[in-house]
Parts: C-alpha cells; sequence; structure tokens
C-alpha cells in the first residue's frame, strides 16, 4: 500500500524468491548482514518535521533522560517513533490491541509503580479515552508523563477506505 502517495517503484515478488535472492549477503558471513544494516541505519539522517505528531514525538525521544521507560500506544505512535534513533538506556514498551483498545495506559501505569526509572507514555486520543480510568488508581507516584496527541479519534480511521465515521467521531 502507498499510504503517503510517494512510491515511484513497486517489485512485487513471493518473500521466499527475495529472501533467496540476497542469501547470498548471509553467506560465511551469518553476523556482518545485520552489523552493516545497523550502521548504514544509524547513518540516515535523521527525519526534521515541522510540528505534528511526527515531529512531536521526535522531539520527545531526542530529549528523553536516561535511564527512562518509553511505553507507546498502538499503531501511530509506533509507525512515527520507529523513525528516530533512541537515547542508550531507554526502554520500550508496547501494547498492541485493535482500534485503541490495548491498556497501554494502565500498563504503563502498573509498570510505573514497579519502577524506580522515569515513564513517558505516548498515546492517542482513542488509546487514551478507552482506558482513561486506569488514571483512577491512586498507587502510581510522580515517575509518570503522559503525552497525549489528539488526532480527532484515531488517525487511522481517516485513511480506512469505506469506513465513514465523520459523524459518529465528531459527537
Amino acid at each position: 500500500a502507498d499510504l503517503y502517495g510517494s512510491l515511484t517503484t513497486v517489485i512485487e515478488m513471493d518473500p521466499f524468491e527475495f529472501l533467496e535472492k540476497i542469501a547470498y549477503l548471509l553467506e560465511n558471513k551469518p553476523t556482518e548482514f545485520p552489523r552493516l544494516w545497523e550502521n548504514n541505519a544509524r547513518e540516515l539522517p535523521l527525519p526534521e518535521f515541522p510540528y505534528s505528531e511526527m515531529g512531536t514525538i521526535g522531539m520527545l525521544l531526542k530529549s528523553l533522560p536516561t535511564p527512562c521507560a518509553l511505553h507507546l500506544g498502538n499503531s501511530s505512535t509506533v509507525r512515527y517513533a520507529q523513525l528516530y534513533n533512541l537515547p542508550d538506556g531507554v526502554e520500550v514498551c508496547c501494547n498492541r490491541g485493535t482500534s485503541g483498545i490495548e491498556g497501554s495506559l494502565s500498563t504503563a501505569i502498573g509498570y510505573s509503580v514497579c519502577s524506580d526509572k522515569l515513564n513517558f507514555v505516548v498515546l492517542g486520543d482513542l488509546s487514551f479515552f478507552y482506558d482513561m480510568n486506569a488514571l483512577w488508581n491512586s498507587n502510581y507516584g510522580c515517575n509518570l508523563r503522559i503525552l497525549l496527541l489528539n488526532n480527532g479519534g484515531g488517525e487511522i480511521f481517516q485513511a480506512l477506505p469505506g469506513l465513514d465515521m465523520s459523524d459518529k467521531s465528531h459527537r
């Protein structure tokens, strides 16, 4: 899928055929390819975005103290965070659910109770609304920070074809 409408070339092939074509890169050097991949990825310039969800997540990730724990909500927060390098000493925790129902906030609060580190939670409004009752728990301390991305009820739902929720989401 060309989510951003910017692909110039698409190569369609069977995944096994693709792996066979690149297998020679791994011959006699089973640990070389992953190290080369990681080193090359580190040399890529970090993206610069104007004020936006992607830009805000990037600013947060660049300024995280270490050590700390980073809890990422569903979908877009994970996709955006993977665009950036994390400082050493940042532990990443994620839940995966559907339609924002994954309990990221509950999990982060529970984790922060047992952690001496600062815990940062990045989640969208839909994930937050589904799980905001977790904040009723009075047992957590002051080592929890929440970055709430208000994107109008789940960004993914605006992109799905055939799903018109405009009247429902505004209500």
